[in-house]
């Protein structure tokens, strides 16, 4: 796994093919995984809606005043206007 994690943060392989063969070596079954999260549930940072609202905004206004683009690593959807009170 921590192969695969060095290959994908040096840019060597794309994101999906890491983490497709990371979940493959890892195997998780849906029940770990529900087991997981219900012994360790996912918490959120303190101030992340502000983060999240404050890329939001400059992400919109720098796609429509200078057509620039965003990399977020696959994140795409949580960048979209609206999106930080489902978030928190």
């Amino acid at each position: 796994v921590a192969a695969w994690t060095a290959k994908a943060m040096g840019g060597n392989v794309p994101f999906q093919d890491a983490l497709s063969a990371r979940l493959e070596l890892m195997t998780p079954s849906r029940d770990s995984v529900d087991a997981f999260l219900k012994a360790n549930p996912p918490r959120l940072s303190k101030g992340i809606d502000t983060l999240v609202s404050t890329l939001q905004y400059w992400w919109v206004r720098l796609r429509d005043e200078a057509g620039a683009s965003c990399s977020t690593g696959g994140y795409v959807r949580e960048l979209r206007p609206g999106r930080a009170a489902a978030l928190v």
